[in-house]
């Protein structure tokens, strides 16, 4: 009797049981990664960019400067627009930045004061250069620093 019972219970269970479906086909498509970006040079970045400097949180133009960049990165420098000529030293590139240091000068946001040192990052995007920019600026008490953005479009 044992065996009758148990083999009508295997019986429901096999007759209860059906097989899994296979899972459904994928047919989502994975996009294709967007093509890298021509690696950048001093040579394609050589040229007379004109750059406008606002504040981080607005569009408004806080100053003007003209980027004079060459191929040697020994001879990159910035006009401001009282005149002086700013030399702009340890150009480099890495991936898809450039950074560099400038200073000491006369700030073109701040009227008296001079900029100790200025480190900024460059990306070219959109054809332009766009970047984030660090003054240091001179002072007696504390040291005064602000960032800037900034945005550059080759002449």
């Amino acid at each position: 009797m044992r065996r009758i019972v148990m083999l009508g219970c295997m019986l429901v269970v096999a007759a209860c049981s059906t097989k899994d479906a296979p899972p459904a086909a994928d047919t989502t498509t994975v996009a294709a990664a967007p093509a890298a970006p021509a690696a950048m040079s001093m040579e394609s970045l050589a040229g007379k960019w004109n750059f406008r400097v606002m504040g981080m949180d607005n569009d408004s133009t806080l100053t003007t400067h003209v980027l004079t960049a060459s191929a040697d990165p020994a001879g990159w420098s910035f006009l401001q627009p009282d005149g002086e000529n700013v030399i702009v030293r340890d150009v480099t590139i890495a991936g898809d930045s450039i950074t560099s240091v400038a200073g000491p000068f006369s700030s073109g946001v701040r009227s008296g004061m001079r900029v100790k040192e200025l480190r900024t990052t460059y990306r070219l995007q959109d054809g332009k250069l766009v970047g984030v920019t660090t003054a240091r600026y001179v002072t007696t008490g504390p040291d005064s620093v602000r960032q800037f953005r900034l945005e550059g479009i080759k002449q």
